[in-house]
């Protein structure tokens, strides 16, 4: 139970559990929220954060969470929020993603750029100085310690400062990439907005298999299972898991809702994380719990 929060009330836009176990909850329109237990803060523009619209969220391996907001960039130490945006170096305040690596680095995803914040400091790849299009979304580092990076309609590795693009089946551009994980058998999963719409898995960079929107729902948000398989936050609205080529829905999250806002995350023990513009719901163990004011379940 926690009695200062209730997420059926708010616009969940991102969730992430930092390594004290605390579950940050950015929103859309209030601000950030982190929970321990019944403990509850709330950080909003009034405290420092850029805009109370906040985008992805993130840990690094200091221990800092990083916010991206639609003002700019900030990062929590202590409870304290520093901001960064255009004015310290970003390539614009239009942020759609940020991703903290292994080495510290600061990813920023960003329109014209591909922004990097690493000690204090922010360097940028910009279109026509290195980045190869225009608009970057989805990140992500995979095991191995790559990143991949995509760009208007390709996926790409970056590595020792060079974009290396993932080669297209029948050289047709897989599509902006709304969704990108890595499961438990190695394997990079992408979710492409190309003509058609399609799943794409990726081994050994090359994509292996395609799966249409006939055999697995179109989606948005990507996390990996524990147990294998990966979880998909559909279009339609609800949540399911793809397991050996079969999709299985699990639980309805918000039914024509907007998809941009559907956001995942999974549990070492198999359970899920799921928050849209209707609140934040948890299903564990076959059950589906939304998580209000009365009805909390610590994870």
């Amino acid at each position: 139970m926690t009695p200062t929060f209730d997420g059926s009330k708010v616009v969940v836009s991102a969730m992430i559990f930092d390594h004290d176990g605390n579950l940050w909850v950015g929103t859309a329109g209030k601000g950030i929220f982190r929970i321990h237990g019944n403990v509850v803060d709330h950080y909003r523009g009034t405290d420092g954060l850029s805009s109370d619209t906040v985008l992805p969220l993130f840990q690094d391996r200091g221990g800092i969470v990083w916010s991206v907001t639609t003002n700019g960039i900030d990062s929590f130490r202590d409870s304290s929020v520093s901001t960064f945006s255009a004015r310290e170096g970003l390539g614009t305040d239009a942020a759609t993603g940020v991703l903290a690596s292994r080495d510290g680095t600061i990813w920023v995803a960003n329109a014209g750029s591909l922004d990097q914040i690493k000690n204090g400091e922010v360097t940028s790849i910009r279109t026509g100085s290195g980045l190869p299009g225009h608009q970057v979304t989805a990140m992500l580092e995979d095991r191995a310690g790559n990143l991949w990076v995509e760009v208007d309609d390709g996926l790409f590795l970056f590595k020792s400062g060079r974009f290396r693009r993932l080669p297209e089946p029948s050289h047709q551009p897989l599509g902006m990439v709304v969704g990108v994980t890595e499961d438990n058998d190695g394997n990079v999963w992408a979710e492409c907005l190309g003509n058609p719409r399609k799943l794409v898995r990726i081994r050994d960079f090359q994509v292996r298999e395609e799966f249409p929107p006939s055999q697995v729902p179109p989606g948005h948000s990507l996390a990996s299972d524990p147990h294998g398989g990966i979880w998909i936050a559909t279009k339609k609205g609800d949540i399911g898991l793809f397991r050996n080529g079969v999709f299985e829905t699990k639980f309805p999250l918000n039914p024509g809702g907007n998809p941009s806002n559907r956001q995942i995350m999974s549990m070492a023990d198999g359970s899920v994380i799921a928050g849209s513009e209707n609140g934040l719901v948890a299903w564990r163990q076959g059950q589906v719990h939304r998580m209000t004011r009365m009805s909390w379940m610590p994870f």
